[in-house]
């Protein structure tokens, strides 16, 4: 059951066209931070340190 991955999915709005897909390990927390303007997206993902289960 550890093995499981955290799915972050960037989506298009209506259409829900999937634009980009990434599986994440040992994730513990992910924030997502648009720019000012809108144009960019910051994605920040924290992981359980390595060596800590």
């Amino acid at each position: 059951d550890k093995d499981i991955p955290a799915r972050v999915t960037l989506m298009q709005l209506p259409s829900r066209n999937e634009i980009r897909v990434r599986n994440l390990f040992n994730v513990v927390d992910c924030k997502l931070h648009w720019q000012k303007n809108g144009d960019y997206l910051c994605v920040k993902v924290d992981r359980t340190p390595k060596g800590t289960q």
